[in-house]
């Protein structure tokens, strides 16, 4: 009987923290849009929409609302938005990695995304970089973030990608845990964002 409880509260937790990254990832994605930038980073080669060879098989996810597309994984599945601003998320079976796409009003940003985190149960939320960057299509500018924070005792990183587009900021993120985080791969699947008007 015992190890039954174990199992429904292991349970409990992962379906918990499922659901706080998935919503995390959208609202921390759009910290990224009110910090001031720094140097620039190149995306990672391999990665752009151009026509690069990719190191895995892609979903495409189209938005013609708001112009653009973005490549994923096709291990992952979308799932239910989570949020009024979110219109992706995916993830693999096992919910990590994961992906979101959010696109929303320009403003405070980074305040309404604290508030949110805290809600989830969010702690120890560190912004450990914050680089301005170019799309693949080497013209788009854009604001590339890593973060760092946890949710009980899940260590969790994510990557954003922040793109202004009129009085909208359209915010791409890449989430793992912190042990199984693969920038490389992460960068290589954000870089794909590409905006076709």
């Amino acid at each position: 009987m015992n190890k039954l409880w174990e199992v429904v509260d292991k349970m409990s937790r992962i379906k918990l923290f499922l659901t706080c990254l998935t919503l995390a990832i959208i609202l921390a994605s759009a910290l990224s849009a009110c910090a001031a930038a720094t140097p620039a980073i190149t995306p990672p080669s391999g990665s752009t929409s151009s026509g690069t060879k990719l190191s895995f098989t892609p979903t495409k996810y189209s938005n013609d609302e708001y112009g653009f597309y973005v490549l994923y994984p096709d291990t992952m599945k979308q799932r239910k938005p989570t949020s009024q601003w979110s219109v992706l998320d995916a993830s693999d079976a096992a919910t990590i990695p994961s992906i979101g796409v959010s696109v929303e009003d320009s403003g405070n940003v980074e305040q309404n995304t604290m508030t949110v985190y805290t809600a989830l149960g969010g702690t120890n939320i560190t912004r450990i970089s914050q680089e301005a960057t170019t799309l693949a299509d080497g013209k788009t500018k854009a604001i590339f973030t890593k973060r760092t924070w946890q949710i009980g005792s899940f260590p969790i990183t994510t990557l954003t990608l922040t793109v202004e587009k009129g009085a909208k900021t359209i915010d791409f993120s890449y989430s793992n845990t912190s042990p199984k985080m693969d920038e490389k791969a992460g960068k290589e699947v954000l870089y794909t964002l590409t905006f076709t008007k």
